[in-house]
């Protein structure tokens, strides 16, 4: 048994660590990434995504302030929305223990494999720097156009694929990935796959191909809205694909890279060629969708924990 300040800091820790369970589950249940939303532009899509994969990690915060705030506020409401006894004791026997060990064993095996992609990256990327010629270009048949890294990002065209491509070809290759690197998509990739990862593999699957797909599409975008025809995009998206699978190259979604071609290429092609713009989704809206899972994770917690309480101990 612990008294005193850790132990409140491990109840603190307990109740975080329901709120994010809960939001694991809410998020899985809504299914957000597995409705095609055709209708809802790149970047919204991108947006609700973030949000899904970060719901769990503010409902662990949010939570744990409004505990904080039943414990030093004298408010009836919130005491009755959030009443935990015995706050300054903790039995690393009890069943609050558990949720919390598996939620860091989780977290440490998480931070191992993310670890694990990055250093695979920054070495790949290292390597590729190494291989370009005098003209900052790969000397290789093979064509390829991709950007990688992750606070200096770059964008790596080989010979192969420049001596097959016209001029306005390439440029919107380039404007592609340049868009790319000005996001630091392969950073954030990073970062979504980190936080994705602590949903089930079924789950996070769909979320991480998802993502990639509003990244591809939006970089499609910026190659756009610097005068390029979208039709030129297009058939310049097919060119690419055609040029890569010709020689074995294919694109891979999982990646932390973000290559031109063959990722997603049918409906990058149907997005670039819609008839009517894609709608954009009202920060507004998500903001009233985070809170509605937080008020029903506020009024779940308390009770899921009291409900477990009576069962341990009757």
């Amino acid at each position: 048994m612990i008294i005193g300040g850790l132990a409140l800091f491990l109840n603190f820790f307990a109740v975080a660590t329901l709120a994010f369970f809960f939001g694991v589950a809410a998020v899985s249940a809504v299914g957000l990434f597995r409705t095609p939303w055709q209708s809802i532009d790149a970047s919204g899509r991108r947006r609700l995504l973030w949000l899904a994969v970060s719901t769990p990690w503010l409902l662990a915060l949010g939570v744990s302030v409004f505990f904080l705030l039943s414990l030093s506020v004298d408010v009836s409401w919130v005491g009755q929305l959030m009443h935990w006894h015995h706050v300054n004791a903790f039995n690393f026997y009890s069943w609050h223990a558990y949720p919390s060990l598996l939620l860091l064993l989780i977290f440490v095996a998480v931070a191992v494999k993310t670890y694990r992609s990055a250093a695979t990256h920054l070495r790949a990327y290292g390597l590729l720097k190494l291989a370009l010629n005098d003209e900052q270009l790969l000397e290789s048949k093979v064509p390829q156009a991709f950007s990688a890294g992750f606070l200096v990002p770059e964008v790596f065209i080989s010979t192969g694929l420049i001596d097959q491509l016209e001029k306005n070809e390439l440029q919107i290759v380039q404007q592609h990935e340049q868009a790319h690197v000005e996001r630091r998509d392969s950073l954030k990739k990073l970062v979504f796959s980190f936080l994705s990862s602590f949903f089930p593999s079924r789950v996070a699957q769909p979320m991480r191909k998802a993502m990639s797909l509003c990244m591809e599409q939006c970089a499609d975008e910026c190659a756009v809205s610097q005068g390029t025809n979208r039709a030129d995009v297009a058939m310049t998206l097919l060119k690419v694909t055609k040029l890569m699978r010709a020689y074995g190259a294919t694109g891979d979604m999982a990646s932390l890279k973000c290559a031109f071609g063959d990722s997603e290429v049918k409906a990058r092609v149907a997005y670039l060629m819609l008839a009517q713009p894609a709608r954009s989704v009202p920060l507004v809206l998500m903001m009233a969708l985070l809170s509605v899972i937080a008020l029903l994770c506020l009024l779940s917690v308390d009770s899921v924990h009291h409900v477990i309480e009576t069962l341990f101990t009757h």
